[in-house]
Parts: C-alpha cells; sequence; structure tokens
C-alpha cells in the first residue's frame, strides 16, 4: 500500500520564514516528471510520487519507491518501519507578497519532492531558482523585499504622475475655455468693427443699404479689403447753395434788408450792417467771404 506524504501545508509557514499559497502552485512540470528524491540530491533518485493533489489546502503525494534500486528499497523499508516520516519540496518562487505581516508565495513552481530525514517543519522546502540553483532563504527575501519596496515606490510615482495629469488636464480644460471665451470677445469686435465701417460709409453717400448686406459678408472674410474698396470711393459731392441761400442763412440779428437784397453787398456794408453775419459768412462760405474782401 502507497504510504501518502504531505509535500506542502499551504496553511503554515514554513522553515524559510513564508507561507506558500497553493491556489498560484504550478504543478505541470512536477506532474509531468515526479521524481522522488532523497535529501534533494538529484543523484539519488529513490522513486516517484503518485496521486499528487491538493486536500485541505495542502499538496499531498503518494510514494511509490524503486524497490529494484538499494537505497529505494532501503528507504521503504525505513518509511514503512516509521523511521522515516520527513518530505520536503523543492520549490522555485515566482512572486512573494506581504499579507497582514505574513509574507506569502502567490506563485511557485514545483520541480521536485524529497524524503528527507530531519524536516524543519509539515511545510520544509528546498528553495531553486529558474536555473534550478539551490536558493538561500535570506536571497529569497532579498529579492522580493527589493523588488515590493521598488513596486511601491513605481506605485506612489504611478499615483504622482497620474496627479499631475489631472491637473494638467483641468489646466488645457481652462485654458480651452478662455481661449473659446476670447475667440468669442474677439469674433464680436470684428462684427462691430465692420458694422461701424459700413455704417460710416452709408453715412458718407459711398454704400447704400443694399451694398452693406453683400459688404458685411465679404468684411467678414476680408475686412482690409472692404476697407480699401471703401476707401477709393468718392461721396457725392454736396449741392451748391445759391449765393441768396447762403445769404439768408449767414444772416445776423441786426435790422437789415432781406438776404436777396444783401446780394449787391459789399465787404463795407457787411461790416457795417450785419458783422455777425459776415463772421457766419467768412466760416460757412469761405469763397464769397474772399471774394467781397478781394472787391
Amino acid at each position: 500500500m502507497a504510504t501518502s506524504f504531505v509535500l506542502s501545508d499551504g496553511r503554515s509557514v514554513n522553515n524559510h520564514g513564508f507561507r506558500i499559497d497553493l491556489q498560484g502552485v504550478n504543478l505541470d512540470r512536477f506532474k509531468a516528471n515526479p521524481v522522488m528524491l532523497y535529501q534533494h540530491d538529484t543523484e539519488r533518485i529513490i522513486g516517484r510520487w503518485d496521486n499528487i493533489r491538493v486536500e485541505d489546502n495542502r499538496l499531498m503525494a503518494d510514494a511509490i519507491f524503486d524497490m529494484e534500486d538499494a537505497q529505494g528499497k532501503e528507504v521503504s523499508r525505513k518509511v514503512e518501519a516509521g523511521f522515516l516520516k520527513g518530505c520536503s519540496l523543492g520549490l522555485m518562487v515566482e512572486d512573494m507578497q506581504e499579507v497582514d505581516g505574513v509574507w506569502v508565495a502567490t506563485r511557485s513552481e514545483v520541480f521536485e519532492a524529497s524524503i528527507v530525514s530531519v524536516p524543519a517543519d509539515a511545510g520544509a522546502v528546498r528553495l531553486y531558482d529558474k536555473n534550478h540553483q539551490v536558493l538561500t532563504a535570506e536571497a529569497l527575501h532579498l529579492q522580493f523585499q527589493t523588488n515590493n519596496h521598488q513596486n511601491k515606490d513605481m506605485d506612489e510615482k504611478v499615483k504622482e504622475l497620474e496627479a499631475q495629469l489631472a491637473a494638467k488636464t483641468k489646466e488645457v480644460t481652462d485654458l480651452t475655455a478662455k481661449v473659446e471665451n476670447l475667440e468669442g470677445q474677439v469674433q464680436t469686435l470684428q462684427q462691430e468693427k465692420v458694422t461701424t465701417l459700413l455704417d460710416a460709409a452709408i453715412s458718407a453717400g459711398k454704400i447704400t443699404e443694399a451694398e452693406k448686406e453683400q459688404l458685411t459678408s465679404l468684411a467678414a472674410k476680408d475686412f482690409e479689403a472692404v476697407q480699401k474698396l471703401i476707401a477709393a470711393k468718392k461721396a457725392p459731392e454736396a449741392p451748391h447753395k445759391s449765393l441768396a441761400a447762403t445769404l439768408q442763412h449767414t444772416a445776423g440779428a441786426a435790422a437789415a434788408p432781406a438776404g436777396n437784397e444783401r446780394a449787391n453787398w459789399t465787404y463795407l456794408d457787411w461790416a457795417k450792417n450785419d458783422p455777425q453775419g459776415l463772421a457766419k459768412l467768412r466760416a460757412e462760405n469761405p469763397e464769397e467771404f474772399q471774394r467781397l474782401a478781394g472787391a
């Protein structure tokens, strides 16, 4: 009858100071080559392991000894007689995390399992690196302590960068809103500028209301072109006032002949009878004033 051994107890901390999470143990390679060693010596193959399984959070297997091998036969005898009871797992730890103050091998791979004379406990293990070289517990802990420290530093750095990115994103959003607001103000000012230009052109008689609508669209695309176009247009000349109308308009308050009669006045007549009207005439009709003064 085959003897069952507990290869690893996932409930207890092993002799190297960590617990093995059996849910993260890779057994594929071990099941493909389930060698049973003696004292973890690869030159001392004493049998194989069958019925490899996990029961009650314990990794278990049945020992099948090589009875054709002298040492295998002897170890089998000692196991049957109760002189050898210990087992130890050959393991490569791939990831380790600290959980509630206890180190846990969250990912690992089994290479072999050995009958040993003095296991430290039910969860005794022999540690290997990826090259199947024996690894000390100190080296293992140092490796994952360093990795965890680096991961924590990296997590802090990531959080810091995320915070900076969020701040920059908000800054860009605020600046975008400001730019959109300024663009709206610029557009309003441009529209006011076009309206002012065209209204002034209408007042000067350079364009009509009908032309304003066409020029508004053109000015929105090329303001300077419309500005040059309007500047090049000549305003219609004001109708020439008759001398009689001018005289009537410039007549002062002093009693004097009617405006039509002033058409024959000389400079002295104006100066004597209506000096205020003469001043208005000088301001409003400088050509007539110069003619009178010259005469």
